[in-house]
């Protein structure tokens, strides 16, 4: 990938990624009937996001961590009857946390230099796991 940039292989290779969307049975709970069809959207998604600025994906996350802090309890209560796992208490602390989840403010490039070269590191800690 040496000469590339992630984008120009992300738009190359998508078909590779993205399945066709299966059609199946009537939705029950949440958006998508199939974790495919959860997949090719989030890879979309992605795809779009990694077109915008910082400063415009900065103020996606600074309103992702608004949400979370004003929706604690009803976000916090809707998550432990979906999952039945763990304890109310720990799950509106920890969308209460959400501000101190790294941002954009992570994602800066440093380059360092010395007698054996150049080195440029651009930060990008994203993906799609299903």
């Amino acid at each position: 990938m040496q000469g590339r940039s992630w984008r120009d292989c992300a738009s190359r290779c998508s078909s590779r990624y993205v399945r066709p969307a299966v059609k199946s049975a009537a939705l029950r709970d949440g958006v998508f009937a199939t974790v495919d069809e959860a997949v090719n959207a989030a890879y979309e998604a992605q795809i779009k996001v990694a077109a915008m600025t910082l400063e415009e994906r900065g103020r996606i996350i600074a309103i992702i961590c608004r949400i979370c802090n004003d929706r604690r309890e009803e976000l916090g209560r809707m998550e432990l009857e979906e999952t039945k796992v763990g304890r109310l208490d720990h799950k509106i602390l920890k969308l209460t946390n959400m501000r101190f989840v790294l941002g954009v403010d992570a994602l800066h490039t440093e380059a360092r230099s010395n007698q054996s070269g150049l080195c440029i590191i651009e930060h990008a800690p994203w993906g799609v796991i299903a």
